[in-house]
């Protein structure tokens, strides 16, 4: 018998898969906890709803358009685990992916708000503006302070040919100066440098920019996490990244309005 069941909405599933593909740049195993005080309804739909027209969606895209995304999880005693996806589309055919899957206790890092006194807000799509402007070779960035500006430097710790380097066009080093004018909300320690490896920060970046919306940061000192948060549509997103880096002159700067109180994990 079923522990767990759910249906996800046409919109559910594409929100769905934005998920998966930014976690999947994380880690290839994904961890399912289902708590009934969490349930993001917007994403989900009635059991018992009807399938759907398909309104104006074209006959090309009719077909192959998703209706709705049945969930089941099988799990007990004498039973094999299994995570079972049904797809139904609007022509009517359906694809079932039978999963299987170990049932592990949840693990939850651990993040001090109380300590996390650094924190700023800005658009999505503009970290992703900044974030565009590194190539495949950077692996480091460095989010540090510096008066008016907060930088984002890009680079790699590798020994790299610089004769190479040069003639295939990617620099060592990139660094982005973004104004404080551009946050809503920013209180930092002057020259404060906490460092984050690339390929994470730009796969929340990404995700984040599906959902247009504004993302916030909060953090403590280097060494430390750095908690990244947003709201979608139905979903309330949350990274904890481990820093590294080095801080400077003691000097905090505030414009704005007050950001959101962060949740704690």
């Amino acid at each position: 018998m079923p522990v767990l069941l759910f249906t996800l909405s046409e919109e559910g599933v594409s929100a769905l898969r934005d998920v998966l593909t930014c976690l999947s740049k994380f880690n290839e195993e994904v961890c399912l906890e289902a708590r009934k005080d969490q349930v993001l309804s917007s994403i989900f739909r009635s059991r018992g709803g009807s399938g759907g027209s398909g309104g104006d969606i074209p006959g090309a895209e009719r077909a192959t358009a998703i209706d709705r995304c049945d969930v089941a999880i099988d799990d007990g005693v004498n039973i094999e685990s299994r995570f079972i996806v049904k797809i139904t589309f609007r022509n009517g055919c359906t694809s079932t992916h039978r999963l299987p899957f170990a049932s592990n206790p949840p693990v939850h890092a651990k993040f001090n708000a109380e300590q996390a006194v650094h924190h700023w807000t800005i658009p999505s799509r503009t970290l992703r503006g900044v974030m565009d402007h590194f190539g495949p070779g950077a692996e480091l960035l460095d989010i540090n302070s510096e008066g008016e500006f907060i930088n984002f430097l890009g680079y790699t710790e590798k020994a790299v040919d610089l004769n190479t380097a040069s003639l295939r066009g990617k620099p060592l080093r990139t660094s982005i100066a973004v104004e404080l004018d551009e946050f809503e909300d920013v209180e930092v320690e002057d020259e404060l440098h906490i460092i984050v490896p690339v390929r994470d920060f730009r796969a929340i970046i990404q995700h984040a920019g599906t959902v247009g919306t504004e993302l916030s940061t909060r953090y403590s000192t280097p060494g430390q996490p750095i908690k990244i948060w947003y709201l979608g549509d139905g979903m309330y997103c949350d990274f904890l990244l481990m820093t590294v880096g080095e801080r400077g002159i003691r000097a905090r700067r505030s414009a704005g309005k007050a950001a959101p109180v962060p949740r704690s994990l």
